[in-house]
């Protein structure tokens, strides 16, 4: 158990370096700086989604709100993180490369809420 435990907060802790390397910041420095909520949303959606699906709803919100405040980017990276839930539930593929994904678009930033 303490292993699986390790290995998520591995997991957890080089998605949020991604974050800060995405935002500019030096993921090396001793300290860098998310969202105060990135690292519980991080934790619940790696139970729900695989690393790389996590990794990559980063990338989508930095290439499209990347000139936006933090928690701006943060929303929409959570709005494409449930998205990319309902489509699975439903059994659309959401990979960034799929056909499936661009005939699907995830939302613009008011076509979703996050949930705490």
């Amino acid at each position: 158990m303490f292993e699986s435990i390790r290995l998520r907060d591995e997991l957890v802790n080089e998605l949020l370096e991604r974050w800060a390397n995405l935002e500019g910041q030096n993921p090396n420095a001793d300290k860098f700086f998310v969202p105060n909520r990135l690292e519980s949303a991080v934790r619940r959606f790696i139970k729900l989604l695989s690393v790389e699906e996590v990794s990559e709803s980063m990338e989508i919100a930095f290439e499209k709100l990347g000139h936006k405040r933090p928690y701006s980017i943060f929303k929409y990276f959570c709005g494409i993180c449930w998205k990319k839930l309902k489509y699975k539930k439903e059994g659309i593929c959401t990979s960034k490369s799929s056909s499936e994904f661009s005939t699907h678009p995830l939302p613009e930033t008011d076509d979703f809420a996050t949930s705490s």
